[in-house]
């Protein structure tokens, strides 16, 4: 995963968000979006000293966050930081998992170890808005994936991607 994958992916549903926005359903046209990856993958963790920001492949938003009484981006990466820690969707996250200084909002969504968190709209259209963002970056990885073996027809079972 790269932070060029995850902005050609976002760019190809970015136009469908914003559609929806032109409809009203959301109700608000703002939207902080965060897209990581579990621990595991980026490496980050909590009691690392590194800011968890740093571990995002992106950190973006749509629509003017200035708007809102509420601090979307900091929620937004408070949710990532969740559901990158635990592996889980902030919507699936049973209590016992937050700890102090957590949000208790929801909307992201974890996808083969692709973390998104969204925020700014109500917690349901975050979390849809995080599983399209999650399934845009799947899929785009795993096209990168076939191109580039399919560049290499003598690659085994090595990855090859280097």
């Amino acid at each position: 995963m790269s932070a060029e994958l995850v902005e050609r992916s976002f760019a190809f549903v970015r136009p469908a968000i914003e559609a929806v926005f032109e409809t009203g359903i959301t109700g608000r046209r703002h939207l902080a979006i965060v897209v990581t990856a579990v621990e595991a993958i980026t490496g980050w963790r909590r009691t690392s000293g590194a800011a968890f920001e740093d571990s995002c492949y992106l950190v973006t938003s749509l629509g003017d966050l200035s708007v809102s009484p509420w601090p979307n981006m900091e929620i937004a990466l408070k949710k990532a930081e969740i559901s990158a820690r635990t592996g889980v969707p902030t919507g699936q996250l049973p209590p016992s998992y937050i700890l102090e200084g957590d949000t208790v909002f929801h909307g992201s969504a974890v996808l083969g170890g692709i973390v998104v968190a969204c925020a700014g709209l109500d917690p349901r259209h975050d979390e849809m808005f995080s599983w399209w963002i999650a399934s845009a970056v799947s899929a785009q990885a795993q096209i990168d994936f076939t191109v580039a073996l399919e560049a290499k027809p003598a690659a085994s079972f090595w990855n090859t991607r280097g």
